[in-house]
């Protein structure tokens, strides 16, 4: 390990990420309103006309084949490019346009590093399980659990970020907007 590199890597544009989403998330936390980085998307806002954009990066979604508890078996539906923003998330593809409101996500949980676990009701009535891969799954958990369950434990006790990360990007000279804990 060297000195600017304590832990045996650089800082990366997923690191990034990460501490644009602690910057966020400490304005919640704090009661503030966001403060997000200009966004530009392709498209007009579909949730409500005063809606804000706060990221566009990378997205992937996959849908669980499997029911729980059987071992998950993921197909990738969706890729493209993921739009998180203050009412919902959105994933544009070469063919389509998903949108998804908060209170269409029943439940979620981060389940490893950019991996956002769903699960979505549909109007008819099944339950589907979802998994996004995206630099932005960590900021779309923490506006969603503000949102629709700031009882979260992981929005609680920000187990939503990777353990030791924001001890290690206090190491990198990075200043995250939140406590390390």
């Amino acid at each position: 390990m060297t000195a600017s590199q304590p832990y045996g890597r650089p800082w990366t544009e997923g690191d990034q990420a990460l501490l644009y989403t602690c910057h966020l998330a400490a304005d919640l936390r704090a009661g503030r309103p966001m403060t997000p980085a200009a966004v530009s998307v392709p498209f007009r806002p579909q949730l409500t006309p005063s809606e804000q954009f706060l990221a566009t990066g990378p997205g992937v979604l996959m849908a669980q084949t499997a029911p729980p508890p059987s071992t998950p078996q993921w197909e990738v539906r969706h890729r493209g490019w993921l739009t998180v923003s203050d009412e919902g998330i959105y994933l544009q593809d070469a063919q389509s346009l998903l949108v998804w409101d908060w209170p269409m996500l029943h439940a979620a949980r981060m389940v490893g590093v950019n991996q956002l676990s769903l699960t979505v009701l549909h109007p008819e009535g099944p339950v589907a399980w979802w998994l996004l891969q995206s630099p932005y799954a960590e900021l779309a958990f923490v506006v969603w659990a503000h949102a629709m369950h700031t009882g979260h434990p992981q929005l609680a006790d920000d187990s939503w970020l990777p353990p030791g990360w924001l001890a290690w990007a206090h190491a990198q000279g990075r200043a995250p907007a939140l406590p390390a804990r």
